[in-house]
């Protein structure tokens, strides 16, 4: 029964992070690679200045590229965590208040993970102020839930 509740949990903390990337991300489309991924064939048999010239015109093609990937990457974090931070805290604490232990164990870490793993990708493109805004929630119901079980347990007389 004990192995059960410990698979179980885990599969929950497992999937509840996987869950709301892959179902955040369904609803934008990521643009194709071209559109942010520059490559030019190497050309041998050119001049010093022609090869100064097309290595300045991908420097700049380049430049224009990251700037489009690190619109469209803000974007996908910032979506990423207006879906991940209200379902990290209210997995926290469901997980807190279920009955069983497997399952409520498994809320509480998935919320901690899913919390976690919309950041670990979108982290440089997020900014401070909105890392700080959506792991306040998560955090304050960790502490809740502590508090709550350390007012639980008996006192030593």
């Amino acid at each position: 029964m004990l192995g059960r509740q410990i698979v179980i949990g885990f599969g929950v903390a497992m999937m509840l992070p996987l869950l709301v990337y892959f179902g955040a991300k369904s609803f934008m489309s990521a643009p194709p690679p071209q559109d942010y991924i520059y490559s030019q064939a190497f050309q041998p048999n050119i001049t010093l200045e022609e090869r100064a010239a097309l290595q300045n015109e991908r420097a700049a093609k380049q430049r224009e590229q990251r700037a489009a990937y690190n619109q469209y990457a803000s974007t996908v974090g910032m979506i990423l965590l207006a879906v991940a931070t209200p379902v990290a805290a209210a997995a926290i604490l469901i997980g807190y208040y279920l009955g069983t232990h497997g399952l409520g164990t498994g809320l509480i870490l998935g919320g901690i993970l899913t919390l976690l793993s919309c950041h670990w990708g979108y982290w440089n493109y997020i900014p401070d102020s909105s890392r700080f805004l959506s792991f306040l929630p998560a955090f304050l119901s960790l502490l809740f839930i502590g508090y709550k079980q350390m007012s639980r347990s008996p006192k030593p007389s």
